[in-house]
């Protein structure tokens, strides 16, 4: 049975208008230090004749990830800094619950996936999603709607060693409100937190805001939209470290494609370009991508269902 969040989970048109019966994708950071600026401005078409590689070069042709691939629905990666654990959503039971798939070397496959039972809720009925796996492996964010279902909060979790157990998730209050909010992108300071969330004064749908802290002890001190990126479709994508470049998921002829904004010499995100290396006709969304912006996953529904694909370069 397809359930709100798996409607949140895929096309990303809101809950309003949205049926049972819609597929699902759900989604889960800027400056280090500050807050994306915004202006009223619509964001950038994006350029289709320019090549979005950075000077790194363009992405070698994706590969699925066998050992996660399922017919139910995985979406919203999330990896390791040192590249060892693979976080994601899947529907394999129930409803969405966490998964982790490990490796103990980069040059091997990723390992079964297995549910995170320290954090998934018990409930079949609530839907916890969107994990966001901290640089070091020791902080772990996530959405849940185990208080009021359909409206996700942002929880987190820590551990004292990549190989111990997670603690109890607790709420994190200060960003979350009575609409959904959710962790999607988590620089590797821990300093900047990318959350999507339906709040009012957006202009549609999920939307981007960035929130900071000044260190990670604090709590999180600020949250603001980013408002140049914001449109009344969801969005959703990960931010690199220096909060130079966005890889965001946006839709374009009917489905979400892979494009990346650049901040221009007055800070803001003005050009954007498509990623048409690993664009298909199908939807691409969910984009994870390394520090060093030559490794990624993202989620695709090539295959007729949401896997999770990686590519590098």
């Amino acid at each position: 049975m397809t359930t709100k969040a798996d409607s949140l989970l895929v096309g990303g048109r809101g809950f309003a208008v949205q049926l049972l019966s819609i597929a699902l994708t759900l989604t889960c950071a800027c400056n280090l230090n500050s807050a994306l600026p915004g202006n009223a401005d619509a964001p950038a078409t994006p350029d289709t004749t320019a090549t979005p590689d950075g000077g790194l070069g363009l992405w070698g042709p994706p590969r699925l990830i066998t050992a996660a691939a399922n017919p139910a629905f995985e979406s919203n990666p999330s990896v390791r800094g040192d590249l060892l654990e693979l976080y994601f959503n899947s529907n394999r039971g129930a409803n969405h619950d966490v998964y982790v798939s490990k490796r103990t070397s980069v040059t091997e496959e990723w390992g079964p996936p297995e549910a995170v039972v320290e954090i998934n809720a018990a409930s079949p009925a609530i839907a916890d999603l969107c994990p966001q796996i901290s640089s070091n492996g020791l902080t772990l964010w996530f959405a849940s709607d185990r208080v009021t279902l359909d409206s996700h909060d942002i929880y987190v979790s820590t551990r004292a060693t990549t190989s111990s157990p997670w603690s109890a998730p607790e709420a994190v209050p200060e960003l979350n409100t009575a609409q959904r909010d959710l962790p999607i992108s988590v620089t590797a300071s821990g300093l900047t937190l990318v959350v999507l969330s339906d709040r009012p004064g957006g202009p549609g749908d999920l939307d981007l805001y960035l929130a900071t802290r000044p260190n990670e002890a604090s709590t999180w001190t600020s949250i603001s939209a980013a408002t140049e990126l914001n449109t009344s479709e969801e969005e959703a994508g990960d931010l690199t470290d220096d909060g130079s470049r966005f890889y965001l998921m946006t839709l374009r002829n009917g489905n979400f494609d892979l494009v990346v904004a650049e901040r221009g010499q007055n800070g803001m995100f003005e050009t954007t370009f498509a990623i048409d290396e690993l664009n298909t006709e199908s939807s691409e969304r969910h984009a994870w991508v390394s520090a060093d912006e030559r490794y990624m996953v993202f989620s695709s529904d090539r295959s007729g269902n949401s896997e999770l694909y990686e590519t590098s370069r």
